[in-house]
């Protein structure tokens, strides 16, 4: 009756005492894995100690769980597999390496053109078993020393002298270079020969052990080679894609000065031409001559217009 007046409702109170009912019932017999007699639908019978937590007689061992282990030692290396398809080459890489190769099999074949052509002109004697080689003339000889001792020039071909001015770690305008070659009388160095080619690359290579890069008197205006007198040049020998012409790049045209490119590792000499009022090098050739008559040298034509291609060498 107490428990009539607290709830004070029937309906309430069935509902309760079912449920108390039928958990009794379950929790029986659920205890060694039985189903309850209830839907499957809404209930799977599990020890009691997994559904209301252990009791004090269960087992309280600790047991970590998911607790990562220690990771091993690797296995042995397998097998090589097979080896790829090959690839495709550099073909610019090539290229590049074909074309040095190219140019230093045309130096030393030009050198050694140079060198028949003077043998044949000068034949050689043979003494017994002993070549004695070429000699040159007494007057040539007495023309060297004379070069030596005036200009301090190791280079000569009849009365004029050559000479290599500046050193590593100096740049040399065009203006400068021409400046300094004068100061004993001389002037910047107008190579048109291939004997003065020979000579001045035989001094380069007793003497330097890298590339040298040297300003000459020449100049090219129109397509045309000319010498520091305005006279045309006789002979000349330019590196491979020299000279830069005006005809097919309008900035080109202001390629008015020239240097002689000298690389005695690669047995490579010639001429390139340039924007004078923008380069300075490390050396330049002077020219002097033994009975002073030398003609005057003419600047440049330059200009100060920019251009894209003015901070780069080809």
């Amino acid at each position: 009756m107490f428990l009539f007046s607290v709830v004070g409702n029937h309906s309430m109170l069935k509902a309760l005492l079912c449920f108390i009912i039928t958990t009794v019932v379950s929790i029986q017999r659920c205890t060694g894995y039985t189903r309850a007699g209830v839907p499957d639908d809404f209930m799977l019978c599990r020890k009691v100690p997994d559904i209301f937590g252990s009791t004090e007689d269960d087992d309280e061992t600790d047991v970590e769980v998911a607790k990562r282990g220690p990771v091993g030692i690797n296995g042995p290396t397998g097998r090589q597999g097979l080896p790829g398809p090959r690839g495709e080459p550099d073909y610019a890489e090539v290229w590049e390496i074909l074309n040095k190769q190219s140019n230093i099999l045309k130096a030393r074949l030009d050198k050694m053109e140079k060198e028949l052509e003077y043998l044949k002109a000068n034949p050689p004697t043979v003494s017994g078993s002993v070549y004695t080689g070429p000699t040159e003339s007494p007057e040539q000889i007495k023309n060297n020393r004379r070069c030596m001792n005036k200009f301090l020039a190791p280079i000569s071909i009849g009365n004029r002298c050559y000479a290599f001015h500046g050193s590593d770690g100096v740049s040399l305008t065009y203006e400068y270079a021409q400046s300094n070659c004068s100061k004993n009388g001389g002037r910047l160095a107008n190579p048109d020969s291939r004997e003065l080619y020979h000579k001045i690359y035989d001094f380069a290579d007793k003497t330097f052990h890298n590339v040298v890069q040297a300003w000459v008197g020449l100049k090219y205006e129109e397509d045309k080679l000319i010498h520091s007198d305005n006279s045309n040049s006789t002979f000349m020998k330019w590196m491979p894609y020299y000279p830069k012409k005006g005809n097919s790049y309008s900035f080109y045209r202001q390629y008015t000065g020239v240097i002689m490119y000298i690389d005695t590792s690669s047995f490579v000499i010639g001429l390139q031409n340039l924007r004078p009022e923008r380069r300075k090098y490390s050396h330049a050739i002077c020219e002097y001559d033994l009975e002073g008559t030398l003609p005057t040298p003419t600047s440049l034509t330059t200009t100060t217009t920019e251009d894209p291609d003015d901070y780069y060498e080809y």
